[in-house]
């Protein structure tokens, strides 16, 4: 028994980050691309890398936002560094965290076509804090993703309850939103023809 608990463990964690704007909910363009890697050491022989890329694209009509996530982990993983998703974690319209893997990739886009008031002055700024232009939209979602689990992680994914997605897995939705795009009313329907689901509340998906 004590044998077990003698074990020689290490983690050491790095990233790299590169961006350009102020970020997805901000009221102009950005770009955000995003590298990390983890490595275990001693008797934690487990990696991890994980990349993003996403951007938003503003238009007095029209504004596109896209994010797209992909990684890859290697040696026998614990539970936590397995990926999941699923709901609001993303490809709505599927049960949370329903679907996972040591290996995945997740895109998500948004297209939101804004109608009157045009402005992009904001509602009020005290502070240093500001509530965003009202700025509704008409907002259309697509949402893909796709895992697989090697033989030394699937006992850990069956664990956390989640499943492989068995081929690419996607969602499409429509709703309103407001302050541009922080706010929504969304209903998601899973590509695979079952029961959609409404989504109310904050955007978080970029």
């Amino acid at each position: 028994l004590m044998d077990a608990w003698q074990r020689d463990l290490g983690l050491v964690e790095g990233g790299l980050r590169w961006t350009r704007g102020a970020g997805a909910l901000s009221l102009g363009n950005s770009l955000l691309a995003d590298l990390r890697g983890e490595a275990g050491l001693g008797d934690f022989e487990t990696q991890r890398v994980a990349a993003l890329l996403s951007f938003r694209r503003t238009g007095t009509y029209i504004t596109v936002v896209g994010r797209g996530d992909a990684g890859v982990v290697m040696g026998e993983a614990p539970p936590q560094l397995l990926f999941r998703f699923g709901g609001t974690e993303g490809l709505r319209g599927y049960d949370r965290n329903e679907f996972g893997g040591s290996r995945a990739a997740l895109g998500r886009g948004r297209l939101l076509l804004h109608v009157p008031p045009y402005g992009r002055r904001p509602v009020a700024s005290a502070a240093g804090f500001m509530i965003p232009p009202l700025r509704p939209a008409v907002v259309l979602s697509a949402d893909g993703g796709w895992s697989e689990v090697s033989d030394a992680s699937a006992p850990a994914l069956l664990r956390l309850g989640s499943r492989v997605t068995d081929g690419v897995r996607w969602s499409y939705g429509t709703g309103i939103s407001i302050f541009q795009d922080a706010l929504s009313v969304e209903y998601v329907r899973p590509g695979d023809g079952g029961k959609g689901k409404w989504y109310v509340g904050f955007v978080s998906t970029f």
